[in-house]
């Protein structure tokens, strides 16, 4: 499926509904067509959309945004989430998750290369993400990689 498309002058996008995204597009000139259930935005916005559907859905279109692939340690990067779930999150950017206690870990643009997660973790309200182990690798914009911590990007190998 194309989520991001140019087309007579034009960006388009097709995506889910996300509210912050209908907030954000209609704040950037962005114009709902209800016919082909896409959004329209001049085509001087495409890296802004682009962004846009990476902030929004982590859809990253590595022909417009460079991207860098990165090999690390997931226990080194799971967070506490306020909504009380730990996820493996790299530059703020969530790289795994657990979305039910008993539901297995899900990925975003990453891929297991050595070990394994649990197929369950945590608790019904408090899913939980253990990475003992496992190592990851991970596409992540280069500006996201850039500006990581030194001790962050020492925990990182560069693909």
């Amino acid at each position: 499926m194309k989520f991001i498309w140019t087309e007579n002058g034009k960006v388009l996008t097709k995506t889910v509904y996300n509210a912050d995204f209908v907030q954000w597009a209609k704040s950037h000139g962005g114009r709902w067509d209800p016919h082909n259930k896409v959004w329209g935005f001049d085509i001087s916005k495409l890296l802004e959309v682009s962004w846009a559907l990476y902030k929004y859905y982590s859809i990253v279109d590595t022909s417009i945004i460079d991207c860098v692939t990165i090999e690390y340690s997931a226990e080194k990067f799971e967070v506490y989430k306020t909504n009380h779930q730990t996820v493996i999150a790299v530059g703020g950017q969530i790289m795994a998750y657990r979305p039910r206690r008993d539901g297995p870990v899900v990925l975003s643009r990453s891929e297991i290369i050595s070990g394994e997660f649990p197929p369950s973790g945590g608790s019904r309200y408090n899913p939980r993400v253990e990475a003992n182990g496992v190592i990851l690798r991970s596409s992540i914009p280069r500006l996201i990689y850039e500006k990581l911590s030194e001790e962050d990007k020492k925990e990182v190998k560069l693909i």
